[in-house]
């Protein structure tokens, strides 16, 4: 086989110099540092008498990144080693294993409120743009100054034996993560590691996931906060043409407010309604759906809300955003969540700690530092088209500059974010 003529006089070697690859790595340490992230989380995790080589707060805001870059186990840290020459030293795997261990319950408390203190000042300055603070939009109409959190459960499988890990529900051997994501920003506001056997409907663990949610959310915005919650149900009611998220009606789709057939409700709160809904049974839904579902060929669900004005197709559609959620969850899946690195507990609740940093590192690059599709591109275009570019360092004049490839497509996006970063206010 003969060469073809583009390949032909092509050879490689591993001897390059100044080359940094990952550029959008320092982007996100950046960002890190700017909204004073670093500094929290170093202020939370520091020690009497401990006086570590690198510190703990660098080193999971390093590990955040790395997983924004896609790293899926600690090891994978060494992403980051090629970026010596402009950040200075990255921890080594041992060592972020021990910063990882060393993380106790009142450690991760200490972590939350450090997250609460830099989302007030991150919230704070999206307020202060001149298109304020992103709002939700249902039905053509914005939910102004409505927080939005959406709370949902997936399972992490155990390929080997570990702490917690058991018999789920759908037959496989795991952990069960329940994780709330706001819905305005993209941000994950909390997480919660459970035996695989735990059920989304254990009211306890609702209870406390909204808890540690609302807690990461500033005094302002926690004036009118709507939660979403998936429920399904066998019922039939009264049905109603549904529509879709910008008012058009659906297909086949129908609501119905079943609150007048379910008896005596005074034990309820006030004002509290059902409100069902009725659309075809789509394949992905067939394996859970009742015989009765699967008679007619329906799927139906139910969800109560205690919003008093608004008629049920617009409840519907704006409880059906819900839905939003199982994406960003994928995302977080493909961003350091889908393996769980430890056969220790304390180290996997950790590490879903940190896979929560870098989901808000992520958002605040979209939300403070890019715009137009990359404002809601999926991690796996961010880092194609953002993170993964190389760059050359160059020095002179007591500065370093990275250069990029001026024939990349995105190179002037990637230049401007950076400049938008650094321009950022400091938290004071």
């Amino acid at each position: 086989m003969h060469d073809t003529e583009w390949s032909r006089g092509i050879a490689m070697s591993a001897d390059g110099t100044g080359q940094i690859g990952h550029v959008g790595g320092i982007h996100l340490r950046l960002l890190a540092e700017r909204t004073g992230l670093t500094g929290a989380l170093s202020g939370a995790l520091r020690r009497r008498g401990f006086h570590p080589l690198h510190d703990r707060g660098q080193v999971l805001v390093d590990l955040a990144v790395a997983i924004t870059l896609g790293a899926t186990c600690i090891r994978d840290i060494r992403l980051l080693e090629h970026q010596r020459a402009v950040t200075g030293p990255v921890a080594s795997f041992p060592t972020v294993w021990r910063a990882l261990k060393e993380v106790d319950e009142a450690g991760l408390r200490r972590i939350e409120r450090a997250r609460a203190q830099v989302r007030r000042h991150v919230w704070q300055v999206l307020a202060d743009r001149p298109e304020g603070f992103p709002e939700v939009v249902v039905d053509g109409v914005e939910l102004t100054g409505w927080t939005v959190i959406d709370t949902d459960g997936t399972l992490v499988l155990a390929p080997s034996e570990k702490t917690g890990a058991c018999g789920t529900y759908k037959g496989s051997y795991g952990h069960h993560v329940f994780v709330a994501m706001c819905d305005n920003t993209g941000e994950e506001l909390a997480q919660l590691l459970h035996p695989g056997n735990t059920t989304a409907n254990d009211t306890g663990v609702n209870i406390d996931l909204l808890t540690r949610a609302v807690a990461q959310l500033p005094w302002w915005r926690r004036q009118k906060v709507l939660v979403r919650v998936d429920e399904q149900a066998d019922r039939l009611g009264l049905w109603q043409p549904a529509t879709d998220a910008d008012g058009h009606a659906r297909e086949d789709a129908f609501v119905a407010d079943l609150t007048g057939l379910l008896g005596d409700l005074t034990a309820w709160p006030r004002h509290h309604k059902v409100i069902a809904r009725k659309e075809p049974l789509h394949p992905r839904y067939t394996k859970d759906a009742s015989p009765y579902e699967l008679d007619k060929g329906m799927r139906y669900q139910t969800f109560a809300t205690n919003t008093r004005l608004g008629q049920a197709q617009f409840l519907d559609a704006r409880h059906r955003k819900h839905a939003r959620v199982e994406p960003k969850i994928r995302d977080q899946k493909a961003s350091g969540m889908r393996l769980l690195p430890s056969r220790e507990l304390p180290v996997n609740t950790a590490w879903l700690a940190v896979t929560a940093i870098a989901c808000d590192l992520r958002a605040w690059l979209q939300l403070l530092a890019l715009d137009g599709d990359l404002a809601k591109a999926t991690p796996k275009t961010l880092r194609y088209r953002i993170l993964h570019v190389p760059a050359r360092l160059v020095r002179g004049q007591r500065r370093r500059r990275l250069r990029l490839p001026a024939s990349w497509p995105w190179a002037d996006a990637i230049v401007r974010a950076f400049d938008r970063i650094r321009a950022l206010p400091r938290p004071t």
